[in-house]
């Protein structure tokens, strides 16, 4: 069975809840990365597998040999809820472990966005040092091996004589984020990971009057209710964005370059739509003297998952789309990718001061940084 000290589930049918068990194996802070288990009546749901991108290689190895590895052989399902490493991290290691019986399961955008924020993470990654804990054709292996299913779209796993339905709901934040409603024996669970309470340019806010009244067992992640985080979605989200804004009109003045690390996915996107509109509103004052720069190195791709997966996305994008393409609410001034990047953001030339929105791993490891050491006088 699992590896693992488990906390049981009790609720009011007990014939039912004893058998479902939520299992947190890595939530400690120097895991630095997700993966959990819920065992429904000894079917075993893996919840996502992902680390943070400047986690280090020993580290990486380490807990995948000690924490992740032993209990592979025993996970039926995989549940994949948002795009980015955190989430999504360790599955190329999961290629090692194959199996005709494990299905993992995620949504379209989910799976095209999270294979190439692998492809960024590991080309960054290389630039420092020779990484070799997971190679591309693990990254190609696993997400090609992936079930995708659409929002509201019923998938039934059957283990011995029973049924267990699991559904995924719009959870706001990312595109095709999900949260994943699992039913058995009449029980609901909600897994909530990371859901986003405000509506934004590229998605919608998670509504949650659309959710199950009354559920069984809500399984939600700390980052919802701790008020110390820089991306809870509180007052504090706006007034850093303001700062942001105001931070970046300021440099248009002195013609500086601003390097601004974000999620390779969704999370970028979205602050890249942002700033570009604060831009583009106040022409007046700044004329023509601010470029954005959308960069890392899956950057053309990432804009063109966007773009075929607009079902996901806000009410307000899909009607602009209407059927005709609407590329200037996706597109920064220049789309630019890593390996073609450093000849086109000349430090030289300072005709328009730069805002350059990139990848967290290539600011951590690769070409961003030895970009900012550029720009920087004194590094």
């Amino acid at each position: 069975g699992i590896n693992a000290e488990y906390m049981g589930i009790q609720l009011y049918n007990k014939k039912v809840m004893d058998s479902i068990k939520f299992i947190p194996l890595v939530n400690m802070p120097e895991h630095r990365c997700i993966y959990n288990i819920l065992s429904i009546n000894n079917f075993n749901i893996m919840l996502e597998c992902g680390f943070a991108e400047n986690t280090s290689k020993d580290s990486l190895t380490k807990v995948f040999g000690e924490i992740i590895a032993p209990n592979i052989p025993h996970i039926d399902l995989i549940l994949l809820s948002h795009d980015m490493l955190n989430f999504v991290g360790y599955m190329p290691l999961l290629a090692k472990f194959p199996s005709r019986k494990r299905v993992v399961l995620t949504t379209s955008p989910i799976c095209k966005l999270g294979h190439l924020a692998l492809y960024d993470f590991f080309y960054s990654r290389n630039l420092i040092e020779k990484f070799d804990v997971y190679s591309l054709d693990q990254v190609d292996s696993i997400f090609g091996s992936m079930k995708t299913i659409k929002e509201k779209e019923k998938y039934i796993a059957e283990h011995e004589d029973n049924k267990i339905k699991i559904v995924p709901l719009f959870s706001g934040g990312t595109i095709g984020g999900v949260v994943w409603k699992i039913t058995y024996k009449m029980q609901r669970i909600l897994y909530m990971n990371r859901p986003y309470m405000d509506a934004e340019f590229i998605s919608d806010g998670l509504i949650l009057s659309k959710l199950p009244k009354q559920p069984d067992l809500v399984i939600m992640d700390s980052f919802v209710v701790s008020k110390k985080e820089p991306f809870h979605f509180d007052d504090k989200k706006q007034i850093n964005l303001k700062q942001l804004k105001e931070f970046i009109h300021n440099y248009a003045k002195t013609q500086g370059n601003i390097i601004i690390p974000c999620d390779s996915g969704s999370r970028g996107l979205e602050l890249m739509i942002k700033i570009k509109k604060y831009i583009e509103k106040r022409q007046e004052t700044l004329g023509n003297q601010i470029q954005v720069i959308y960069m890392h190195t899956m950057s053309d791709r990432a804009l063109e998952v966007t773009r075929c997966n607009l079902e996901w996305m806000s009410s307000k994008v899909s009607q602009n789309e209407s059927g005709k393409a609407n590329d200037g609410d996706f597109v920064a001034d220049k789309i630019l990718h890593c390996f073609t990047a450093m000849p086109q953001l000349n430090v030289h030339k300072a005709d328009k001061a730069k805002v350059i929105l990139c990848s967290f791993p290539t600011v951590e490891y690769g070409i961003s940084k030895i970009l900012l050491h550029r720009y920087i006088e004194d590094p």
